[in-house]
């Protein structure tokens, strides 16, 4: 009897052991990337964890530990402690397969045709059947176990919870990109420009529609959104959008779209726009700038365009910067040059041509698109209610959350000195009695040098603006969360925005720089005692807004980052 009690407690402290262990490997599997599973190599590890507790479930199933689970209280630590490793057993072995499954498909390629929907369609239905079975787990009776047991049956349910939401939103990606592509439909292509910005978004200055059918899309002719002719009928504004933005009319003119954060609102207030110049109708809308063409040409390589090679490094600060000096410098032309938009239009075209001539999708390729679609360079909407989900589940339709904060700089000068404007920020976050108390002091420095010969078009002054070259004129804007309060700039009053702008609130105050000087405003707002978590949300900016927190982190806002209250 002493040596069995003595080889039963061994046995129950070993295995504990091992799987506490275990449990810590597992952990750190959950925060890996594409790359890794592309590679096989998480698949791999996954598949030797799924044995390893195999082999301790089978431990804890041994004949001679039966008499235990008579006992009322030790039976029932020993019955969840098996099912525990054969839930995590099965969930790890599920995980690998999914993994060696998809790796293939996706590997494959995305070349443009039926195989790139047929690609997406079976990325669906295999992450749809892994997301059932790992939904269906059974991990054992939960009530009236000691610590350590709890505990890891709170961790195990954990990471079942998140891996099926995490299969479900892959799934409901794959399903809307694959009607996407499928189509027929046509969307507008808006070309963002960083040089002048909005709301986290560059403005909106050239338009094509994109046509999508059976796995191939085809962009039509580009246009200076400068040559559209003005709406005659203003389009209905969404309540919070006229609310807060409607003094600027972007319900009569596209370049004042992307006010708002809320790019669902912006998109759907561009297809109206579109319609409302006798246009033929679109089925939604997508904005891309050059950063995001600079993520796909990392993959795609090199564009020759008119006896021109570009490579990726030359592409962002040619087409936001360089460009304007080439056409326009020593007053050679004006800023609506056909060659000029010609280039840039061919450009385009030859990343598009690109990326549907890719055969083979390296997990270099997901990271860099991801990180760039991350940072709100690829923004899109789509009436379709399936391919609208498809987007929101990628992280690509632009619509910041509650819990965000969004910090934009919005040019009004006429100009294109965002490429010399940046922008820090110093956060401090205090909990007081009821909430928390935030204070973001925001340094904007305008670096531009009108003895450099910029061209008018890039330094300014915009005719009648009454500003001087390379004087910046813009709105400093704060997309607050939902439920923050008093909200101010120090010393501003009144604000030139203030209000709800859908869940969020939004807040806005003039800024005039000249050129080589810097301004700081400080921002005040309350965030309610329940709020756990904030959001920050990137600008879009080409040179991103340097973040830092009073006794944390510090960061470049070129992807979404979380901060814990």
């Amino acid at each position: 009897m002493i040596a069995w009690s003595t080889w039963v407690i061994w046995t129950i402290l070993s295995v504990r052991s091992e799987a506490s262990a275990a449990r810590v490997q597992v952990q750190a599997e959950r925060d890996v990337d594409a790359r890794s599973f592309l590679d096989g190599d998480t698949n791999a590890e996954l598949a030797t964890y799924a044995e390893q507790f195999a082999g301790l479930e089978e431990r804890l199933d041994h004949p001679l530990l039966a008499p235990v689970r008579w006992v009322p209280v030790a039976g029932r630590q020993l019955d969840a402690a098996r099912h525990q490793m054969g839930a995590a057993a099965t969930g790890l072995r599920a995980a690998a397969a999914i993994g060696e499954q998809l790796r293939p498909l996706v590997r494959r390629g995305m070349s443009a045709g039926p195989e790139r929907v047929e690609t997406l369609r079976s990325v669906e239905r295999t992450v749809r059947d892994g997301a059932r079975e790992l939904r269906g787990l059974d991990l054992g009776p939960g009530d009236h176990l000691i610590g350590a047991l709890s505990d890891s049956r709170g961790e195990f349910a954990e990471a079942q919870s998140e891996a099926v939401a995490t299969l479900d939103r892959t799934a409901a990606m794959s399903a809307g990109l694959a009607r996407f592509f499928e189509g027929p439909s046509d969307y507008l292509l808006f070309a963002a420009n960083n040089a002048q910005m909005q709301n986290g978004q560059g403005m909106f200055l050239s338009v094509g529609v994109l046509h999508v059918e059976d796995g191939r899309m085809d962009l039509g002719p580009v246009e200076s959104i400068n040559s559209l002719p003005e709406v005659q009928s203003p389009v209905p504004l969404e309540a919070d959008l006229a609310a807060r933005w409607g003094w600027l009319d972007p319900n009569t003119d596209l370049r004042h779209l992307g006010l708002s954060a809320r790019f669902p609102v912006t998109g759907r207030t561009a297809t109206e726009l579109w319609a409302a110049l006798g246009k033929p109708e679109v089925d939604g809308a997508l904005v891309v700038d050059p950063l995001m063409m600079e993520a796909i040409m990392q993959t795609t390589g090199p564009v020759r365009v008119a006896e021109k090679t570009w490579t990726p490094d030359e592409v962002v600060r040619y087409t936001l910067h360089d460009q304007y000096q080439v056409y326009l410098g020593g007053g050679k032309d004006s800023s609506y040059t056909s060659d000029r938009r010609d280039e840039l239009d061919g450009i385009a075209r030859a990343v598009i041509d690109s990326f549907e001539q890719l055969t083979e999708v390296k997990p270099e390729f997901l990271d860099d698109i991801r990180r760039s679609a991350g940072g709100r360079h690829l923004l899109v909407w789509s009436a379709d209610p399936v391919v609208q989900r498809g987007f929101e589940a990628a992280g690509v339709d632009g619509q910041i959350s509650p819990d965000s904060l969004l910090l934009s700089l919005v040019n009004r000068s006429g100009n294109k000195l965002d490429w010399f404007m940046r922008t820090s920020t110093e956060l401090t976050i205090e909990e007081g009695d009821g909430g928390f108390d935030a204070v973001l002091a925001v340094t904007v420095t305008n670096q531009a040098k009108p003895e450099a010969r910029e061209p008018q078009y890039v330094i300014g002054p915009y005719p009648g603006s009454g500003l001087d070259p390379g004087e910046y004129l813009g709105l400093v804007t704060l997309n607050l969360p939902e439920g923050a309060t008093n909200s101010r700039f120090d010393g501003v009053d009144p604000l030139a925005v203030s209000g709800a702008d859908g869940r969020n609130r939004t807040i806005a105050a003039w800024v005039r720089l000249a050129p080589g000087t810097s301004t700081t405003l400080v921002a005040r707002f309350r965030l309610p005692a329940t709020a756990t978590v904030l959001r920050i949300e990137p600008s879009a900016r080409v040179h991103p807004t340097r973040w830092s927190v009073a006794g944390g982190p510090s960061w470049k806002d070129d992807d979404r980052r979380t901060l814990n209250l």
